[in-house]
C-alpha cells in the first residue's frame, strides 16, 4: 500500500482541503463519543464490578454484547430506536457499541484495587462520594486512560456504522477509503488515506502504551461488596444507563422484527440476492473456524514469547488499523503474482485473523503472565523443558482464558464486515455482507428480512458472550 501511494502524488492528496475535512470529522466525532462513553462507563463500572446486587452479573454481561455485535447490526438497532441518519445517530451508535467495553476495562481494574485505602479513608471520616472521587477515580486512572484511548480508536474505525447511519452525507477515513476503492477505483487516494489512518493509529497506540501502567483483561471476579444504602444512587444510575443505552435498542430491534412477521417467513428462503442466507451463514461459520484457529495459534505463540516485545507490538498494531484498510491491503497485494490468494476464499478468513490476533493477546496475556511468574522458576528447577511446562502446567491453567478468547474470536469473526465487504463476492458472501446488500435493495420485504437476520445475529452473539461470561473462568 505504501509503495502504491508513493508512486503517485501522495502529498497532494493528503494536503487537500477535502482530506483535512474528512480527518477532522473522523477525529471530533470519535472524541465526543469517547467523552460520553467514559461519563457513562465509570459509574457503571463501579456498580457492576465492585458491588453485588441481584442481576448485577447478568447486566454486566449484557452491556458487553454490543461491542462484539456486527457493526451493521448495531446500525440497524440504532435505526430501530432513532429513524434517522446523521452525526447524532453515529455518536449514539458509537456509545451503544463501546459503553459496555469501557465499563468492563475499568471495572476489572477496579476489582483489583486495594480495598485497604478506601477503608482507611472511611475511618478518617471520608464520605462515600469523597472516596469515589478522590480515591477510586485515581486508583483506576490508568484503566480510564486505556478505555478512553481504545474507545477513541474504535470510534475512528466505525466503518459499518458510518456507512449505514451516515446516509451518504458523512464521510470518515474508512468510508472514503471504501468509496475510493469500490466506486472511484482510485487506489492511490485509498492508499494515501490508509497511510494517514496508520499514522493516527500509531500515535494512539503509543499514547496507550505510555499512559497505561497495567494490562487490562476481560475477567470477572466474585470478590465484590454487598450493596449499601449510600451506594444506591450510583447503582440506579448504572442500571438506568444500561437499560437506556443497551437494552432499549436491542429490544426495539426485536420488537420491530416481530412486528414485521414476513421477514421471519422469508428469512431462510431464497432471496433476490446471488446467494441464499443458508450458504452465507455457512460461509461465515467456515471463515470463523479458519480465522479463529489462525488467531488463537499465533496469539498463544506470541504470548508465550514474553520477552519478544517487537513481535508482540507488531501483531498488536492491527487493533488500530481498520478492517477496510486491511482488506484493501490484501486485495492489492494478493490479486496476482506468485501468490494469487485473491482467487481463493481463504483470503477473507486470513485477513480477519490478523485483526483477531490482538484480541487473543489481550485476553490470554494477563493469565499467562501470572502463571509464568508463579510457576516458571519451580518448573525449571524440576527439570521441565518449555514444551512440558506449557503442556502440563500452562495449558490447564490457561484453559478458561483460552475458552474466553475463543468465544470472543468466534463472534467477532462471524460479524466482521469491513474486510469481508471488500474481499468477498458472489457465492462467498458472508452474513454481514448479505445484510448490507439487503439494506441497499428496494422493497419492504428486504428490510424485514434484514431485521430478522439482525435479530438472529444478536441472539448468536448474546448466547456466546453470556456463555463466556457466566460459564468461564470467573463464574461465581
Amino acid at each position: 500500500m505504501i509503495s502504491l501511494g508513493f508512486s503517485h502524488n501522495w502529498f497532494g492528496l493528503l494536503w487537500s482541503a477535502k482530506t483535512a475535512s474528512i480527518l477532522w470529522f473522523t477525529l471530533w466525532q470519535a472524541a465526543l463519543s469517547t467523552l460520553i462513553v467514559l461519563l457513562l462507563a465509570v459509574p457503571s463500572a463501579y456498580a457492576f464490578y465492585r458491588l453485588k446486587f441481584p442481576g448485577s452479573r447478568i447486566l454486566a454481561a449484557i452491556i458487553t454484547v454490543p461491542f462484539v455485535l456486527p457493526s451493521i447490526v448495531v446500525a440497524i438497532a440504532i435505526k430501530s430506536v432513532w429513524d434517522g441518519n446523521g452525526v447524532l445517530a453515529v455518536i449514539a451508535a458509537n456509545v451503544f457499541m463501546n459503553y459496555g467495553f469501557a465499563a468492563r476495562v475499568i471495572g476489572v481494574r477496579w476489582q483489583n484495587a486495594d480495598p485497604g485505602i478506601e477503608e482507611a479513608a472511611q475511618l478518617d471520616g471520608a464520605s462515600g462520594l469523597q472516596r469515589y472521587l478522590w480515591i477510586g477515580i485515581r486508583e483506576i486512572g490508568p484503566a480510564i486512560s486505556s478505555a478512553g484511548l481504545l474507545t477513541f480508536l474504535y470510534c475512528t474505525t466505525n466503518f459499518g456504522l458510518m456507512l449505514v447511519l451516515g446516509g451518504g452525507r458523512l464521510h470518515s477515513l474508512e468510508t472514503t477509503i471504501y468509496s475510493a476503492t469500490s466506486e472511484l477505483l482510485n487506489l492511490p487516494l485509498a492508499s494515501a488515506l490508509v497511510f494517514l489512518q496508520c499514522a493516527v493509529s500509531v500515535v494512539l497506540l503509543f499514547a496507550l502504551r505510555s499512559h497505561s501502567t497495567h494490562t487490562f483483561g476481560f475477567g470477572f471476579s466474585s470478590a465484590r461488596q454487598e450493596l449499601k444504602s449510600n451506594q444506591r444512587p450510583v447503582t440506579l444510575f448504572a442500571i438506568s444507563t444500561s437499560l437506556l443505552v443497551v437494552v432499549l435498542p436491542i429490544a426495539a430491534l426485536i420488537r420491530k422484527s416481530l412486528a414485521a412477521g414476513a421477514g421471519w417467513r422469508f428469512s431462510l428462503a431464497s432471496t433476490s440476492l446471488s446467494i441464499s442466507l443458508e450458504n452465507a451463514a455457512l460461509n461465515s461459520l467456515r471463515n470463523a473456524v479458519v480465522s479463529c484457529l489462525i488467531a488463537l495459534g499465533l496469539g498463544l505463540f506470541i504470548v508465550n514469547r514474553k520477552n519478544d516485545r517487537l513481535l508482540a507490538n507488531l501483531f498488536r498494531f492491527p487493533v488500530g488499523l481498520s478492517s477496510v484498510a486491511l482488506g484493501l491491503g490484501y486485495l492489492v497485494t494478493f490479486s496476482d503474482g506468485f501468490f494469487p490468494l485473491r482467487k481463493s476464499w481463504l483470503i477473507t478468513p486470513i485477513a480477519q485473523s490478523i485483526a483477531l490476533i490482538p484480541l487473543t493477546i489481550q485476553i490470554v496475556a494477563p493469565a499467562h503472565h501470572s502463571v509464568a511468574a508463579e510457576f516458571s522458576e519451580v518448573a525449571q528447577s524440576d527439570g521441565l523443558d518449555s514444551w512440558d511446562f506449557w503442556w502440563w502446567i500452562k495449558r490447564p491453567l490457561l484453559r478458561n482464558s483460552i475458552f474466553t478468547a475463543l468465544g470472543y474470536l468466534a463472534v467477532v469473526s462471524v460479524g466482521e464486515f469491513g474486510a469481508a465487504n471488500i474481499l468477498t463476492y458472489g457465492d462467498q458472501a458472508t452474513l454481514p455482507t448479505v445484510l448490507y446488500q439487503l439494506l441497499n435493495k428496494p422493497g419492504v420485504i428486504n428490510f424485514q428480512i434484514a431485521l430478522a437476520l439482525s435479530v438472529l445475529l444478536v441472539a448468536f452473539t448474546a448466547a456466546v458472550a453470556l456463555s463466556v461470561d457466566l460459564l468461564g473462568s470467573y463464574a461465581e
